[in-house]
């Protein structure tokens, strides 16, 4: 590989971080609630731009379309989870900074609230490569947002 190709794809891809050790069951445990910690309360609302969309992983009683402003969404995070290996990882989705993103945002059942973010955390969150946030948007509702962490691996 030539030295212009070389630093062609370091401009092009995010740079390959070291996974390090997958979060146990504590720790997604303690991450989710401390998630919960700083809700407002009422309806919880999960907003999907990937995936999600089609296999939310968790049960949800309404689901709406949705747009996230000041937030786009990029292959900005390598992942031997869900593309790849661990020798050839892939790109998946996460947000970040600037734009919008369109999506579907998904009511959480308040019944099951506490399994179906489980069920989520297990799936989308086994290494701190996200930061769930709180968002008030157009839906007038809450809505979960996860932004991705360039610093952090998927």
């Amino acid at each position: 590989m030539s030295a212009i190709e070389s630093a062609f794809l370091n401009l092009a891809y995010p740079p390959r971080l070291d996974l390090g050790p997958q979060l146990t069951h504590e720790q997604l445990l303690g991450s989710m609630q401390s998630t919960m910690a700083r809700h407002k309360g009422g309806p919880v609302w999960l907003f999907a731009y990937g995936s999600l969309i089609w296999r939310p992983e968790c049960a949800a009683v309404e689901r709406v379309r949705g747009r996230v402003h000041g937030y786009h969404r990029g292959l900005y995070l390598w992942s031997h989870e869900h593309r790849g290996t661990p020798e050839v990882p892939g790109l998946v989705f996460g947000l970040d900074r600037g734009g919008s993103c369109s999506g579907f945002a998904y009511r959480l059942p308040e019944e099951q609230l506490d399994a179906s973010l489980y069920a989520l955390w297990q799936r989308e969150m086994p290494f701190p490569s996200y930061r769930p946030h709180w968002r008030l948007r157009a839906l007038r509702h809450h809505s979960r947002l996860c932004r991705a962490d360039r610093q952090r691996p998927a």
